[in-house]
């Protein structure tokens, strides 16, 4: 079972405020989507591989988009560490070397929960992962062939369905006619508690104003035996783990960010600006993430 924590009335605000649904109709929406996303998706799996850790998923019938953000469960301990440090007012007895040493051992840890975090609901036309279009953009200026995709592209299509309370996740293929960039289509399996259900497949076409739509007509593959791809770890390897996998982020990554956007975009958040003791938190934390950064990096 996955682990999976909402943003709850933000989400449902913003659905039935983009979506012009009835509230009851959102509540009824998102509670299909936490519970199909729990019920079906293996307690290991990562939407994406991408290092961004960003993921949509998309409530087929409503066309209602979502964006998530998984991590692993690591230095939540340091966070409330730090946080009680400066409640009790005794930031002086902050030892940030400790935690810096903590903080590296949790990231070699190849056992660490993944939490899948539901954050806001995007307009379907509109909703781009930012930090996906950095990516993308960075490596077209950095590679010495040219690539056609645009930012837009990468960073809007749907990484999960969720279809009558099963989930359906995008494989590795896609096909899009350079000529007319208004519709490309994904093939999606089923995914189960179990991993991929290599028998269930389907072809969906994604279109420039975010509709989705399934291609009945486009057999996803009707011939396959039946079979699972499993996602389970290798009993034999206990440490080793996929790069998706080490490549997430950390509870203390996505606790920074929260902070991060709420310090420049304190208006667009329902917290509002950050408090004193939320501005020595920033502070402390990004002190951490440089000290760590500069050990594993060796700068």
């Amino acid at each position: 079972m996955a682990y999976i924590i909402v943003n709850e009335n933000h989400i449902i605000n913003q659905i039935v405020q983009r979506y012009k649904l009835e509230i009851e109709y959102a509540k009824s929406i998102l509670k299909e989507i936490v519970a199909t996303l729990k019920q079906q998706a293996p307690d290991d799996w990562r939407f994406t591989i991408s290092p961004s850790a960003r993921f949509f998923v998309v409530h087929l019938p409503s066309q209602v988009k979502i964006l998530g953000f998984s991590y692993k469960e690591a230095g939540a301990d340091i966070v409330r560490a730090i946080q009680k440090s400066i409640k009790n007012n005794t930031i002086h007895n902050i030892n940030l070397d400790r935690f810096v040493n903590m903080y590296l051992e949790a990231l070699n840890n190849s056992n660490l929960k993944i939490i899948h975090h539901l954050r806001t609901a995007y307009p379907k036309e509109k909703g781009e992962i930012g930090e996906e279009k950095r990516i993308i953009s960075s490596l077209k200026r950095e590679l010495s062939h040219i690539i056609l995709f645009q930012e837009k592209k990468f960073s809007s299509r749907p990484n999960a369905l969720i279809i009558n309370g099963q989930l359906w996740v995008r494989q590795q293929y896609n096909w899009i006619d350079m000529r007319n960039y208004n519709k490309e289509y994904f093939l999606f399996k089923q995914l189960t508690p179990e991993g991929i259900d290599e028998t269930k497949r389907k072809i969906f076409s994604y279109s420039v104003n975010g509709d989705i739509k399934e291609e009945t007509d486009l057999s996803g593959c009707p011939y396959c035996p039946s079979c699972h791809l499993p996602i389970k770890k290798l009993e034999s390897f206990i440490n080793f783990r996929t790069e998706s996998y080490w490549s997430l982020p950390t509870y203390i990554d996505r606790r920074l960010l929260d902070l991060e956007f709420r310090e420049r975009s304190a208006d667009k958040t329902e917290e509002g600006p950050l408090n004193k003791d939320e501005i020595l938190e920033l502070y402390f934390l990004r002190n951490l993430i440089e000290k760590v950064r500069r050990k594993i990096y060796k700068i």
